[in-house]
């Protein structure tokens, strides 16, 4: 992709480009030649240096630690919560905050959103092995999904037309 396009239509438009350009020929058009197939070579992956490859699994292991952190408030706290979100509530407050500067997450986070898809692969295997019980009480299931997604768009509209008759007065 160049710039929005496809490699077939920037192949076009250089041909058409050609075609305005070119001598003058039955109305001042003349069809290009056959033209040159426009190879482009797939970019490379970079090559991390050793450096990198530190700062990566140092990065990693904060997101670990930060996770761990998680767990041990929730246990501590007895909150109702599971820890990895307490500890994806923690970094994300320590990343508005300040306190911890994006960048350092920058490699990490790139590498995991990357590979995201592999990570919903236990889930579909999960849910395979309960096929059975998916089959015999769906409808349940679907219900429940549907019930749920109805409730989100209506609270959603009605918070949004809240809004909106509070900003139109001054």
């Amino acid at each position: 992709m160049f710039g929005g396009k496809s490699v077939s239509e920037v192949a076009a438009l250089e041909g058409a480009a050609q075609i305005g350009s070119g001598p003058a020929s039955s109305g001042g058009l003349i069809a290009p030649a056959a033209a040159e197939p426009f190879v482009v070579s797939p970019r490379a992956a970079p090559r991390l240096s050793a450096m990198d490859c530190v700062l990566l699994i140092l990065e990693l292991g904060g997101l670990w630690a930060l996770n761990q952190v998680g767990y041990l408030l929730v246990a501590r706290m007895h909150v109702p919560l599971p820890g990895n979100v307490a500890g994806m509530l923690l970094l994300f407050t320590l990343l508005c905050t300040g306190v911890v500067p994006v960048r350092l997450f920058e490699r990490s986070s790139a590498l995991l959103g990357r590979h995201l898809p592999f990570f919903f692969v236990p889930f579909a295997v999960g849910l395979m092995d309960l096929g059975g019980q998916i089959v015999s009480q769906g409808w349940m299931l679907l219900l429940v999904l549907v019930a749920s997604a109805a409730v989100g768009l209506c609270v959603t509209g009605w918070v949004a037309q809240l809004l909106s008759r509070v900003k139109g007065q001054p």
